[in-house]
């Protein structure tokens, strides 16, 4: 028992020795990817739910994560934001290419950081709503439950996946004066994935155009945590694996 003890109580200064970002976006301009460290980090007593997010076209991950960031730190997630290109996106392979980025960036974090990978939640934003989705729907066992803001579309040849919406949960926020993806289409994306099996919440924003607002993503985090609780709840309950 003595031995344990001391074995265990360096390798966490070790860890948060090198884990000094807590509260802050640090970004990784090799990999593609940005995150942000919640000050929950500080405790070290349990793992993290991690959020990965995969902002608009044409915005950088380290500027996406300043409008998940506050609520990502009062509800204690990890977010690793994904620097995409969306034109690039032509075949299956492209979608592949990206669900490997995520895989092997929270393999590199993960080195660092006390998170929980196995079961993750994935967010995005107007095209990185629709590739959400394409990736959720790709890859059920990977993702936890789904959000996307502005961004209701199903594209990438994704309905051909929607069997794999059942039980999963999603979330979409839409504005009601989206010009860009008009809010119709967001509607026609929640009626596909609940005739998949899919559980989906819908919030729909008045006067809300495709840019929404902060509190959108604030909405969408507190719902994550939500899921969480449910999740860490049966996992926790009796019989549980």
């Amino acid at each position: 028992m003595f031995f344990v003890f001391f074995l265990v109580v360096p390798a966490l200064f070790l860890a948060e020795a090198r884990a000094p970002y807590n509260g802050q976006i640090v970004e990784d301009s090799e990999r593609g990817y940005s995150y942000f460290v919640p000050y929950a980090q500080t405790a070290m007593r349990s793992k993290l739910p991690v959020l990965v997010s995969l902002p608009g076209k044409g915005l950088k991950s380290k500027n996406d994560l300043k409008l998940w960031s506050k609520a990502a730190n009062e509800n204690g997630f990890f977010v690793m934001g994904m620097d995409i290109d969306y034109s690039a996106i032509k075949k299956e392979n492209d979608l592949r290419r990206i669900q490997f980025r995520i895989t092997d960036g929270l393999k590199q974090v993960s080195s660092v950081y006390n998170l929980r990978t196995e079961k993750i939640y994935l967010a995005g934003s107007s095209a990185g709503g629709a590739t959400a989705l394409a990736l959720s729907l790709r890859y059920p066992d990977e993702y936890q439950a789904v959000g996307v803001i502005g961004g209701g579309s199903m594209q990438f040849n994704s309905s051909l996946y929607l069997i794999n919406a059942e039980k999963k949960q999603f979330f979409i926020i839409h504005g009601d004066h989206d010009s860009s993806i008009p809010i119709g289409i967001a509607y026609e994306t929640q009626k596909e994935l609940e005739q998949g099996g899919g559980n989906v919440k819908f919030l729909k924003i008045p006067n809300g155009e495709h840019a929404l607002p902060v509190f959108s993503y604030e909405a969408l985090v507190q719902w994550f945590a939500f899921q969480e609780n449910l999740f860490q709840g049966a996992q926790s309950a009796p019989g549980a694996a």
